[in-house]
């Protein structure tokens, strides 16, 4: 905050160098102030007493580059003490990282969040499992034994859907019966409600077919008849 502050302060200095004017009598801004001086779009000077034609210029600009720099290092510093890549803090490059490049950045953080959503899990399954032993008005063993609760956060590493999708695909393609679980459909970008409305159409489906392929077998087994319609 006062890094910000100084910097600031430093860009209005910057924004109004001083300027100043040689070689006159001293009644230069008789008829006007300097700040109507400064911003007037035109401004006249006689030559003073001697003849002499006056010098009008001004300071040096500050640079602003000190501040820069020092944001920069507090940044840097925050970085190292936290494990968040310094690009969270504003220091952007020029030249865009890879998706790869900032996976390994932000590594650290991920590996600090994983960690603490492991431990987070198990406290706020304990929370549940006693909040429902009370409403129950059970021992928290049995409404351990009577309740299956379990406790879901994101992905700290934030994949895309694509990734997401392309690792569920092959995780199905080698576990059976891991497609269709509420796991699968979660990592293909489904939520809970969407998730369960599939899961259901699909059960309906396979409830439907079911029942098409047994009146068939019966249709075949008395002799034949009409198809079954679909409604």
């Amino acid at each position: 905050m006062r890094a910000g502050v100084n910097e600031e302060v430093a860009a209005a200095f910057a924004a109004s160098t001083q300027k100043y004017l040689l070689g006159t009598d001293g009644d230069a801004f008789a008829d006007k102030t300097k700040w109507s001086a400064f911003i007037g779009s035109i401004f006249e000077v006689t030559k003073n007493s001697d003849g002499d034609i006056p010098q009008f210029g001004q300071l040096a600009q500050p640079s602003m580059q000190p501040m820069t720099e020092h944001f920069a290092n507090l940044c840097k510093r925050m970085s190292a003490a936290t494990g968040i890549h310094v690009g969270q803090f504003g220091i952007v490059s020029d030249n865009p990282s890879s998706a790869d490049a900032i996976y390994l950045e932000n590594s650290p953080l991920i590996l600090k969040c994983k960690s603490f959503i492991k431990e987070a899990k198990a406290a706020l399954s304990r929370v549940a499992v006693a909040a429902v032993a009370t409403e129950l008005g059970e021992s928290y063993a049995e409404a351990e034994e009577a309740c299956d609760v379990s406790v879901n956060f994101l992905n700290p590493a934030m994949p895309t859907l694509a990734q997401q999708t392309d690792s569920s695909i092959k995780l199905a393609s080698v576990v059976d019966g891991f497609a269709g679980t509420p796991t699968f459909w979660r990592l293909n970008g489904l939520d809970d409600d969407e998730t369960r409305n599939v899961s259901s159409e699909i059960r309906r489906n396979v409830t439907k077919a079911a029942a098409l392929d047994l009146m068939a077998g019966v249709r075949e087994a008395s002799g034949g008849g009409e198809e079954p319609s679909d409604d």
